[in-house]
């Protein structure tokens, strides 16, 4: 499996987990708050096509500290 198809496949079985354990217990939504920024970036790493190294995979850090000088 490609990293995109290991990343989304993740973030669906997160969300439908999470979606399913809210209705017993409603605080788990507060875990929403630490998880829904990652898949964010990731999503954004999926769209782009900017840089090479976001898009070969979400979430690569080594790409956000090697591309992070050209933001500032």
């Amino acid at each position: 499996m490609k990293p995109r198809e290991i990343f989304t496949t993740t973030a669906a079985l997160i969300l439908i987990l999470i979606s399913g354990i809210s209705i017993f217990w409603k605080p788990i939504v507060w875990s929403l708050m630490f998880i829904m920024p990652i898949l964010f970036v990731g999503i954004s790493d999926i769209i782009q096509t900017k840089h090479i190294l976001h898009r070969l995979g979400p979430n690569n850090l080594v790409s956000y500290k090697e591309l992070y000088p050209e933001t500032i």
